[in-house]
Formats: C-alpha cells, sequence, structure tokens
C-alpha cells in the first residue's frame, strides 16, 4: 500500500473551475476510486488543493498519473510519497472538503495551501480527521493480517 501527500493549484482556466463540471468529475472519480479501493480526500481553498491518495500501489500510481495527464491540477509539489501498512482514510473513497464551509472555522483557514510543508498539512489533516469523525487513528486492514513474515519456528 502507498500514500501521496501533496499540495496543488486548479489552474484558472481548467474545467474544474467550473462548479457543476467540478461536481460531476469529483462523482466520476469517487466511482473509480472506489472500484480500484484508492481513498482519496481533497482540502480545497479557492483554487488550492491539499490532496492524499492512498491505497493499493499499482492502484494509486495509476490515479497519480490520470491526475497529471488530464491538466486539471497546476503548480503540483508532493510533500510525502511512501509505503504504507494501513489507510489513514479507508472510510472515504474520495472526500473534496472547501475550507469555506467548515464551522468552526479552524483557525489555519487562512494559511495558502500551497505554502504547507508536510508537517503543517500533517495537522490539517488531522485536525479534518477529528472535525468529519473519521478514526483517530489508522485502521488496520483486515487482509493485512494474511500477510506471511518468515517461517514459523518451534
Amino acid at each position: 500500500m502507498k500514500q501521496i501527500v501533496f499540495t496543488s493549484r486548479i489552474p484558472c482556466d481548467s474545467e474544474a473551475a467550473t462548479p457543476s463540471l467540478e461536481l460531476e468529475k469529483i462523482q466520476a472519480a469517487r466511482g473509480r476510486h472506489s472500484a480500484c479501493g484508492v481513498s482519496s480526500l481533497l482540502v480545497r481553498r479557492g483554487d488550492r488543493l491539499l490532496g492524499v491518495l492512498e491505497g493499493g500501489r499499482a492502484y494509486v500510481d495509476r490515479m497519480w498519473a490520470a491526475l497529471a495527464k488530464d491538466g486539471l491540477l497546476d503548480d503540483v509539489h508532493v510533500l510525502l510519497d511512501h509505503p504504507i501498512l494501513c489507510r489513514e482514510y479507508s472510510e472515504v473513497a474520495l472526500s473534496l472538503i472547501e475550507v469555506e464551509t467548515l464551522s468552526p472555522r479552524p483557525t489555519w483557514a487562512d494559511k495558502d495551501l500551497l505554502d504547507l510543508d508536510l508537517r503543517a498539512a500533517k495537522r490539517v489533516l488531522k485536525s479534518l480527521r477529528a472535525f468529519h469523525g473519521l478514526h483517530t487513528e489508522p485502521a488496520r486492514e483486515s487482509h493485512l493480517r494474511s500477510v506471511q513474515v518468515g517461517p514459523l519456528r518451534a
């Protein structure tokens, strides 16, 4: 399994800048992510995004390549790209959170999402986990219990 944490900007001339097309694309992406077992969380403030993709390595790589190819994101900065044993966002296929709609307003809400480093991004994501009632700790995937780690000794 793998997790990618990134920041990005949506180009003003992009189709994603149009709310109705954006919703359509989000719904289509949610279906693709669910079918592949990929979890995604996107935090949006204006044209700035903070995102997380996680799931099976091949599926996450495929979704990441599709994002890079479709031209909907610009000025992409990968903050973290690493293997994981368990997902932090297994509860959602794709969630889009608009910062302007959060109430009460978080202390980080006025920060430019493109200026976040990994530590700040993790704090933002952790606060959103609590805000949305997601697990506070990563949940282990049930299929990981069957992974063999070596020969058993008597």
